[in-house]
């Protein structure tokens, strides 16, 4: 009998979850039509398009099928729910022309199937061809077979709208504006448009705004040729100006200035286009859809994809996201150095050296060379020799390792040529003995200048970072020992040079060591290239399926337990998710430990884990960095809440971090100053810290604005199972949550 019990349990259980899965999913596609994913909005949506219940019963029908044939055939390629949105606007678009009854279900049956076997096919077609979307092509493609089918059909009772009531909602541009939106979903009702136009404001902001800009554009285009300013023509097709808009200005590309002004023209083309396919459509009692959006968008797409220069508009295509997503990525990946535009290399040398010219230097370092850096190695008094300085062996860094700056292949090497004596120059071969090494498909490092005959590799080889590849000389064009370093347009030897920077090292200024992930060293400035930590790098490492469990509470409250386990997404990604379902990326090296991408489930537990080890390097001795995590990860409340979630744009957080070994610890004491402000709020200081120990990792940390504190301490640590791997139980470091 228990055992029976515990099987009726099981299977409510399995059920319910099931039920709920599907639920998410069904709101999940709804919400996908208008570029959110949250299934709170979708649900919203769904409730709107029973405003004529007709045509909601259609959409719920069609993408009840989706999910049904999508999980009976175990479909590849559905990831991106493109089969849901795709049935779903058939369902619609049928509801919207037919009575329901048993032929117009029949004719749904097949146009729901339909839509889920040509999304598969056109989301693998448009990703080998250009890495495009498919968006809604499936849709219109059954939307025109379906209109050709019915148009032989007796059988089917054409839908009739319910009368109007010609009383103005909220005044007649309001109600155009939001009539025209509400044709997304088939249903031509200002206030199911004012529902949709709350769920896109919710969502973002941004999109909202390219939502009006859109319309905007494109009634303005389409009444400048016709002269018709509230036409039935924006009524049916001023969607796709929307749509137009919102996927190029914001979906797609990185919102910017450049990616506005597309999106404008995007829609005000989307116009033209789709008075052209009334025109040529109208006579085979055909309308053009979503074919405007679709036509427009694909085609500046693709275009601008062609582009051999990375500039703005800059495209999403692999990875896109709502617009403050995407601002919030671009932002912390340039505070943080990292540029699409911009190679990153690895200091050449061991040891804390000189800049001894750097970029656009008043020596040789001017166009077309001007993207270059000399290093030399100097004492405490800044001299670069011992002794009288008249051998070449006086010279610190004279014979001392060459490393290789980058993962690559060696393109063409040389060093035959004699090292000269201090003062001489060889304008013959200005770059003296070097090594061309071939990276990414586009560019080649340059190491000039070194020893004679200590060449280690040879051409074809293939090098790692921190390979030893030749020891540094006085060859070439070069008054004393030193490593030239520049990144060249082609394998051609003296090309002219591009933009570079260096990562992963520590700046020395006025005694403060400081850790840069990126950074163009100026003249004079010491540079290191720190080993690894590898006690750190143990005590912060997050393989895959690692698990901690932390005690968290607020101002001395009760403690609250939150666990975290690593995961791998499909692209690759290593992510750290909470039970909430809280996650953020995270990168880590041998030298560093960085988070990124925070999604927008709240926890406060993991915000205060990002605040303390936002971006952590891996590497020993006493450290001072800079970081600017993300404004969302502090705690802010009432009005400061308000402001942020409405407004996110001109608010602004800054960290100080430093770190040092504490003996009476055992470990790490880690701290931060954040200090944040916005255009409306005067500035506040939130103080950090956290407690690394080398076997347990960061076992306690805190956050505190005056009154206010957060603390957290790690209970255990442990590993989720997976097949063949046998699961670790977390092991207790505190005592039971309260």
């Amino acid at each position: 009998m228990i055992n029976i019990t515990i099987q009726v349990k099981e299977n409510c259980v399995g059920s319910y979850q099931a039920l709920n899965g599907i639920v998410r999913r069904v709101c999940s596609g709804y919400a996908a039509i208008l570029f959110t994913e949250n299934p709170r909005i979708g649900f919203a949506f769904l409730l709107a398009t029973f405003w004529f219940p007709n045509i909601g019963a259609s959409g719920l029908i069609a993408i009840l099928l989706a999910i049904g044939t999508a999980r009976l055939l175990q479909f590849r390629s559905l990831a991106n729910g493109s089969h849901l949105y795709n049935s779903l606007l058939i369902g619609l678009s049928i509801g919207a022309s037919y009575q329901l009854d048993g032929y117009s279900l029949l004719l749904l049956f097949f146009a729901a199937i339909s839509s889920v076997f040509f999304s598969v096919l056109f989301t693998e077609w448009f990703w080998r061809l250009e890495h495009l979307p498919a968006l809604s092509l499936a849709f219109v493609l059954v939307a025109f077979i379906t209109s050709f089918a019915a148009q032989g059909s007796v059988q089917l009772d054409y839908y009739l709208y319910p009368v109007p009531d010609y009383q103005t909602f909220l005044s007649r541009p309001i109600d155009y504006f939001l009539t025209a939106l509400a044709g997304i979903f088939f249903t031509p009702e200002p206030k199911v448009g004012l529902v949709l136009f709350l769920g896109i404001f919710i969502t973002s902001r941004y999109l909202a705004l390219l939502t009006l800009a859109g319309f905007l554009a494109g009634n303005s285009v389409y009444g400048a040729l016709t002269g018709e300013w509230y036409s039935t023509f924006s009524l049916h097709y001023g969607f796709n100006f929307f749509l137009t808009a919102m996927a190029i200005g914001g979906i797609f590309t990185l919102p910017s200035q450049q990616s506005f002004l597309c999106a404008l023209f995007g829609a005000g083309l989307a116009a033209i286009i789709g008075s052209a396919l009334q025109s040529a459509l109208l006579p085979y009692g055909l309308t053009g859809m979503a074919l405007p959006f679709l036509i427009v968008t694909l085609t500046l797409l693709a275009g601008l994809n062609k582009r051999t220069l990375s500039a703005a508009p800059y495209l999403l295509l692999e990875n896109p996201a709502l617009p403050e997503v995407s601002l919030e990525r671009a932002r912390l990946a340039k505070v943080r150095g990292l540029t699409s535009n911009c190679l990153s290399l690895a200091a050449p040398f061991i040891g804390e050296w000189t800049v001894y010219q750097g970029m656009n230097g008043e020596h040789t370092h001017q166009a077309p060379w001007q993207h270059a850096l000399d290093f030399i190695m100097t004492d405490e008094q800044g001299k670069s020799y011992q002794t009288s300085g008249d051998f070449l062996t006086d010279y610190y860094c004279f014979g001392l390792p060459v490393l290789s700056p980058v993962y690559g292949q060696v393109s063409s090497c040389r060093d035959d040529l004699a090292d000269h004596a201090i003062g001489e120059v060889d304008t013959e071969n200005n770059w003296g003995n070097y090594v061309l090494i071939w990276v990414d498909g586009q560019h080649t490092v340059l190491l000039a200048h070194l020893q004679q005959h200590s060449l280690q590799v040879k051409p074809g080889d293939w090098l790692v970072v921190g390979q030893k590849i030749a020891q540094c000389g006085n060859t070439g064009r070069s008054p004393q020992p030193h490593i030239h370093l520049h990144v060249q347009q082609t394998s051609y030897l003296g090309s002219p040079t591009v933009d570079f920077n260096l990562n992963n090292g520590i700046l020395r200024i006025a005694q403060q060591r400081q850790f840069y992930l990126t950074c163009q060293p100026t003249k004079n400035a010491l540079l290191s290239s720190q080993l690894p930590d590898s006690k750190l790098a143990h005590a912060l490492h997050f393989p895959l399926g690692k698990q901690l469990c932390y005690r968290f509470r607020k101002n001395e409250g009760h403690w609250q337990r939150h666990c975290f386990t690593v995961l791998l997404t499909l692209t690759g990604q290593f992510r750290l998710q909470g039970d909430s379902g809280a996650s953020v990326a995270f990168v880590e090296t041998d030298k560093l430990l960085a988070f990124y991408d925070r999604n927008p489930i709240e926890d406060a537990c993991l915000d205060l884990l990002l605040l303390n080890l936002s971006m952590t390097p891996l590497v020993n001795g006493v450290l001072h960095w800079q970081d600017q995590p993300a404004v969302g990860l502090l705690p802010l409340y009432g009005l400061q809440k308000g402001l942020y979630q409405l407004l996110p744009f001109g608010h602004h957080l800054t960290a100080a971090y430093q770190r040092q070994w504490q003996e009476s610890l055992g470990g790490w004491q880690q701290q931060a100053v954040l200090e944040y402000g916005s255009y409306w709020q005067k500035k506040q200081t939130f103080h950090a810290q956290a407690v690394i120990l080398p076997e347990q990792g960061c076992a306690k940390m805190q956050l505190q604005l005056d009154e206010l504190c957060f603390e957290a301490e790690l209970e255990g640590c442990g590993r989720a199972a997976d097949i063949g791997i046998p699961g670790q139980q977390i092991l207790s470091h505190q005592e039971e949550v309260v």
